[in-house]
């Protein structure tokens, strides 16, 4: 945050003629505060909460993924079965 506020400082500044490295620098601070924010509200919440509760029947992408190699597997043994 503070990082962010000194850049966004010599931005406004006309001391310095090429912004984009800066505009770059406050891109990438954001998005990265942003991914904090994220990550922090989900240690934060309470196991047995109406949130945590129903973030447990969602599957993250790693699970997803292997759900579904398990089921092009089990599909494919499941057609040399049958021949």
């Amino acid at each position: 945050q503070r990082l962010r506020d000194q850049i966004k400082t010599w931005i406004s500044s006309n001391d310095i003629k090429d912004k984009r490295a800066l505009m770059d620098a406050r891109k990438l601070i954001e998005t990265k505060m942003e991914q904090f924010k994220i990550c922090e509200k989900e240690t934060k919440t309470k196991t047995y909460s109406k949130e945590g509760l129903a973030r447990e029947e969602q599957l993250t992408p790693e699970e997803q993924a292997k759900a579904d190699a398990e089921s092009f597997l089990q599909g494919c043994i499941d057609r040399l079965a049958v021949q």
